[in-house]
């Protein structure tokens, strides 16, 4: 399955990307497409405590599966006063 990940702010600075097309195997969640983004992103695991994911414009809990064709958006930790 295809699936399309969006990265925002310091992430997209991070990694040069701002999408890209991760290729995943039978019913994935959000956890676990986390876990494949981190192992191929390294520089993204000093935020992992706090990163924020949506699928399809909705947030999304670790436990969420993943559905082909789903738009996965990885937001880094944001600040305000």
């Amino acid at each position: 399955m295809k699936v399309k990940v969006n990265y925002y702010g310091l992430f997209r600075e991070l990694l040069g990307i701002g999408e890209e097309v991760l290729e995943m195997g039978g019913k994935v969640t959000v956890g676990e497409l986390l876990k494949l983004v981190l192992k191929k992103h390294p520089e993204l695991e000093k935020h992992n405590g706090s990163i924020f994911v949506s699928v399809n414009h909705r947030s999304a809990d670790s436990e969420k599966f993943i559905k082909e064709g789903d738009q996965v958006s990885i937001f880094p930790p944001v600040g305000g006063g």
